[in-house]
């Protein structure tokens, strides 16, 4: 069975016909991605977007030439707008997310200087990232995705923005400074660590590394 070949193990009654669904044990993830790019021609972004999203222990959904993580509330990539807003707009995303209770530190200083941008649902603000440019650097900060609308591309298509409105500005390059636990997944979309993880903040014991991506 091709499932079984993919290292795949079946959840829930299986149809004799699709949608199929399959979760990915550890280490199988990746052969997945790839195996399921070649076998199945994933026709469009949406599926492109979960593939890459793809983890270990995720469960996919198929469903005819498409693939979907399944029980995601998240919306399709082709139902995510991203625009340009105001600092104030990025706030509730922020604190739901990075500083639950802490709304102390969910504004920044220089949010003024910034460029924000939101992804929108049903003009919902379901994901937020907020750009700094000073010359030939740029970073980004306060990057954050509501946990309902994660593992549909949203945070891909913000990071994408963020890196074309960088470009633009004249960057040579883009940073931030990616809690430690979360560096792999700025590494899948072609960041390496810049120096050693470190805390950031005199009373959290959170660490971060500081992620580096070239944009010429």
């Amino acid at each position: 069975m091709l499932f079984r070949r993919l290292g795949l193990r079946v959840v829930g009654a299986r149809p004799a016909c699709r949608p199929r669904r399959c979760a990915t044990p550890a280490g199988k993830a990746a052969k997945f991605a790839t195996t399921a790019k070649t076998l199945y021609g994933v026709a469009g972004s949406e599926t492109m977007e979960v593939l890459d999203t793809l983890q270990p222990g995720d469960t996919v959904t198929f469903e005819g030439d498409r693939i979907r993580l399944k029980d995601k509330a998240g919306p399709t990539t082709s139902s995510v707008t991203i625009n340009r807003v105001a600092p104030e707009a990025t706030v509730g995303v922020r604190e739901a997310v990075l500083w639950p209770g802490r709304p102390d530190m969910c504004r920044l200083a220089e949010d003024a200087q910034g460029l924000h941008l939101a992804a929108t649902v049903n003009n919902e603000v379901v994901g937020v990232v907020s750009l700094f440019v000073d010359g030939a650097e740029a970073r980004f900060r306060k990057f954050a995705v509501l946990e309902a609308h994660r593992g549909a591309g949203v945070g891909s298509r913000l990071l994408q923005a963020a890196e074309a409105e960088a470009a633009s500005a004249g960057a040579a390059h883009i940073d931030c400074d990616a809690r430690a636990e979360t560096a792999a997944y700025y590494e899948k979309r072609g960041y390496a660590a810049a120096g050693p993880p470190f805390a950031k903040y005199a009373d959290s014991e959170q660490l971060y590394a500081t992620m580096r991506k070239p944009l010429a």
